[in-house]
């Protein structure tokens, strides 16, 4: 009889069985793991995460060439959560330097607009 193993089954990763007087114990190992401690699905998951929100990033700062609210922001890329938005889009962009605000000297006012900064 021909036994059948998983994709990328190693004898290492053969089940272990181990039993006591009062209890029986089996270790199956994940064959999906890599040294980095990240499944296949985990990678490959965060991979497609980051090209969006990247693509987000360009979009945005694309559409803020010119001078433009964060109400306008928001909609624009699709944003509902106003505090989402600020706390990891706006925020990061501008401590980056990527971006900056028109008053800078009163950042919750209600004229408050961002624009890209342009590389030299």
């Amino acid at each position: 009889m021909e036994t059948s193993y998983l994709h990328g089954y190693v004898k290492e990763y053969a089940p272990k069985f181990r039993s006591t007087p009062t209890a029986f114990h089996v270790i199956f190992r994940n064959m999906n793991y890599n040294l980095n401690g990240a499944t296949n699905q985990d990678t490959n998951q965060d991979t497609n995460q980051d090209k969006f929100y990247n693509a987000r990033i360009i979009t945005l700062l694309d559409y803020c060439a010119i001078e433009r609210t964060r109400e306008e922001i928001q909609q624009h890329i699709g944003i509902n959560n106003r505090g989402y938005l600020r706390e990891n889009i706006l925020k990061p962009l501008l401590n980056e330097g990527k971006l900056h605000m028109t008053i800078p000297d009163k950042p919750n006012s209600k004229y408050q607009k961002y624009v890209t900064v342009k590389n030299k």
